[in-house]
Protein backbone atom coordinates (compact mmCIF):
# COMPACT_ATOMS: atom_id res chain seq x y z
CA UNK A 1 0.00 0.00 0.00
CA UNK A 2 1.49 3.49 -0.73
CA UNK A 3 2.71 5.98 2.03
CA UNK A 4 0.52 8.90 2.43
CA UNK A 5 2.53 11.92 1.38
CA UNK A 6 2.44 14.91 3.65
CA UNK A 7 1.45 17.18 -0.23
CA UNK A 8 -1.28 14.22 -0.47
CA UNK A 9 -2.82 14.81 3.45
CA UNK A 10 -2.96 18.39 2.18
CA UNK A 11 -4.95 17.95 -0.79
CA UNK A 12 -7.23 15.24 0.66
CA UNK A 13 -7.94 18.44 3.20
CA UNK A 14 -8.53 20.60 0.56
CA UNK A 15 -10.67 17.80 -1.16
CA UNK A 16 -12.66 17.56 1.72
CA UNK A 17 -13.56 21.19 1.73
CA UNK A 18 -14.86 20.43 -2.03
CA UNK A 19 -16.83 17.67 -0.97
CA UNK A 20 -18.49 19.77 1.80
CA UNK A 21 -19.48 22.79 -0.30
CA UNK A 22 -20.75 19.81 -2.42
CA UNK A 23 -22.73 18.57 0.12
CA UNK A 24 -24.43 22.14 0.98
CA UNK A 25 -26.02 21.81 -2.55
CA UNK A 26 -27.17 18.11 -1.87
CA UNK A 27 -24.81 16.85 -4.32
CA UNK A 28 -22.97 13.04 -3.26
CA UNK A 29 -19.47 11.94 -3.92
CA UNK A 30 -18.59 8.81 -4.90
CA UNK A 31 -14.56 7.78 -5.05
CA UNK A 32 -13.90 4.85 -6.99
CA UNK A 33 -10.86 3.37 -8.65
CA UNK A 34 -13.32 2.01 -11.94
CA UNK A 35 -15.01 5.38 -12.52
CA UNK A 36 -14.43 8.15 -14.73
CA UNK A 37 -15.41 11.98 -13.33
CA UNK A 38 -18.70 12.51 -14.21
CA UNK A 39 -21.35 14.12 -12.60
CA UNK A 40 -25.03 13.87 -12.78
CA UNK A 41 -27.87 16.14 -12.47
CA UNK A 42 -30.14 14.09 -12.60
CA UNK A 43 -28.42 11.30 -9.68
CA UNK A 44 -26.82 14.62 -8.31
CA UNK A 45 -24.11 12.64 -7.76
CA UNK A 46 -20.11 13.67 -8.35
CA UNK A 47 -18.55 10.81 -9.75
CA UNK A 48 -14.56 10.91 -9.17
CA UNK A 49 -11.84 8.48 -10.10
CA UNK A 50 -9.86 7.51 -7.45
CA UNK A 51 -7.02 5.54 -9.30
CA UNK A 52 -4.89 9.28 -10.01
CA UNK A 53 -3.12 11.26 -7.61
CA UNK A 54 -4.73 12.55 -4.88
CA UNK A 55 -3.94 16.07 -6.59
CA UNK A 56 -5.66 14.91 -10.03
CA UNK A 57 -8.43 13.98 -7.92
CA UNK A 58 -8.38 17.75 -6.62
CA UNK A 59 -8.37 19.05 -10.04
CA UNK A 60 -11.46 16.78 -11.20
CA UNK A 61 -13.60 17.27 -8.64
CA UNK A 62 -13.53 21.16 -8.95
CA UNK A 63 -13.75 20.35 -12.73
CA UNK A 64 -17.08 18.75 -12.04
CA UNK A 65 -18.21 21.15 -9.81
CA UNK A 66 -17.58 23.96 -12.79
CA UNK A 67 -20.51 21.79 -14.38
CA UNK A 68 -22.41 22.64 -11.54
CA UNK A 69 -22.07 26.25 -11.63
CA UNK A 70 -22.57 26.34 -15.48
CA UNK A 71 -25.46 24.52 -15.66
CA UNK A 72 -27.35 26.58 -12.42
CA UNK A 73 -27.60 29.52 -14.62
CA UNK A 74 -30.47 30.09 -17.11
CA UNK A 75 -28.01 31.58 -19.91
CA UNK A 76 -26.18 27.56 -19.87
CA UNK A 77 -29.06 26.91 -22.74
CA UNK A 78 -28.31 29.61 -24.33
CA UNK A 79 -24.44 29.06 -23.94
CA UNK A 80 -24.51 25.53 -25.22
CA UNK A 81 -27.79 24.98 -27.58
CA UNK A 82 -26.47 22.05 -29.91
CA UNK A 83 -24.71 19.70 -26.04
CA UNK A 84 -28.53 20.93 -24.56
CA UNK A 85 -30.08 19.96 -27.42
CA UNK A 86 -28.29 16.78 -27.78
CA UNK A 87 -28.65 15.96 -23.66
CA UNK A 88 -32.89 16.33 -24.33
CA UNK A 89 -33.67 15.05 -27.32
CA UNK A 90 -31.05 11.74 -27.71
CA UNK A 91 -30.16 8.79 -25.48
CA UNK A 92 -26.16 9.03 -25.09
CA UNK A 93 -25.55 6.94 -27.79
CA UNK A 94 -26.15 8.82 -31.40
CA UNK A 95 -22.96 9.00 -32.31
CA UNK A 96 -24.10 11.25 -35.38
CA UNK A 97 -25.06 13.59 -33.31
CA UNK A 98 -22.01 13.21 -30.63
CA UNK A 99 -20.17 13.96 -33.93
CA UNK A 100 -21.81 17.22 -35.31
CA UNK A 101 -19.26 20.37 -35.49
CA UNK A 102 -22.01 22.12 -33.26
CA UNK A 103 -21.68 19.94 -30.52
CA UNK A 104 -18.48 19.59 -30.69
CA UNK A 105 -17.56 23.26 -30.10
CA UNK A 106 -20.47 23.88 -27.52
CA UNK A 107 -19.41 20.57 -25.92
CA UNK A 108 -15.73 21.58 -25.81
CA UNK A 109 -16.64 25.49 -25.02
CA UNK A 110 -18.44 24.10 -22.02
CA UNK A 111 -15.59 21.42 -20.82
CA UNK A 112 -13.15 24.73 -21.18
CA UNK A 113 -15.23 26.58 -19.07
CA UNK A 114 -16.00 24.58 -16.35
CA UNK A 115 -12.35 24.19 -15.91
CA UNK A 116 -12.70 27.78 -15.35
CA UNK A 117 -15.47 27.55 -13.12
CA UNK A 118 -13.56 25.32 -11.31
CA UNK A 119 -10.68 27.54 -10.67
CA UNK A 120 -13.01 30.14 -9.79
CA UNK A 121 -14.13 27.92 -6.51
CA UNK A 122 -11.30 27.13 -5.88
CA UNK A 123 -10.26 30.91 -4.67
CA UNK A 124 -13.22 30.85 -3.16
CA UNK A 125 -12.86 28.21 -1.18
CA UNK A 126 -9.57 29.29 0.14
CA UNK A 127 -7.71 26.48 -1.49
CA UNK A 128 -4.18 26.04 -2.79
CA UNK A 129 -4.22 25.10 -6.10
CA UNK A 130 -1.10 24.72 -8.30
CA UNK A 131 -2.35 26.84 -11.24
CA UNK A 132 0.69 25.63 -13.88
CA UNK A 133 -0.58 22.15 -12.87
CA UNK A 134 -4.15 22.91 -12.82
CA UNK A 135 -4.17 24.53 -16.00
CA UNK A 136 -1.59 21.67 -17.24
CA UNK A 137 -4.35 19.22 -16.65
CA UNK A 138 -6.99 21.07 -18.15
CA UNK A 139 -5.21 21.32 -21.67
CA UNK A 140 -4.55 17.79 -20.95
CA UNK A 141 -8.16 16.94 -20.52
CA UNK A 142 -9.54 18.99 -23.39
CA UNK A 143 -7.27 17.87 -25.98
CA UNK A 144 -8.25 14.34 -24.73
CA UNK A 145 -11.84 15.16 -25.31
CA UNK A 146 -11.65 17.03 -28.25
CA UNK A 147 -9.49 14.11 -30.14
CA UNK A 148 -12.43 11.79 -29.02
CA UNK A 149 -15.09 13.78 -30.66
CA UNK A 150 -12.77 14.24 -33.99
CA UNK A 151 -12.13 10.36 -34.29
CA UNK A 152 -15.50 9.66 -34.08
CA UNK A 153 -16.20 12.43 -36.81
CA UNK A 154 -14.68 10.71 -38.53
CA UNK A 155 -16.12 7.33 -38.03
CA UNK A 156 -19.42 8.72 -38.84
CA UNK A 157 -18.55 11.22 -41.22
CA UNK A 158 -15.41 9.87 -43.18
CA UNK A 159 -13.82 12.87 -42.94
CA UNK A 160 -12.98 15.39 -39.93
CA UNK A 161 -13.90 18.39 -41.84
CA UNK A 162 -15.91 19.02 -44.94
CA UNK A 163 -14.96 20.83 -48.05
CA UNK A 164 -17.40 23.59 -48.08
CA UNK A 165 -17.52 24.45 -44.52
CA UNK A 166 -13.89 23.44 -43.34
Amino acid sequence: MKRKTKKDIEVQKQINKVVKWLKRKNYDVVFHHYLEDQMSETEREVFISSRYSKETQLFGILHECGHLLLRQHDKHKKLFPAVINYDETYHHKNKQALSTKGYIIDFIHEEILAWDEGEKLSKRLKLKLDKDKYKKDKYKYVFRHLKTRMVQRKKVFGFFFDKKNG
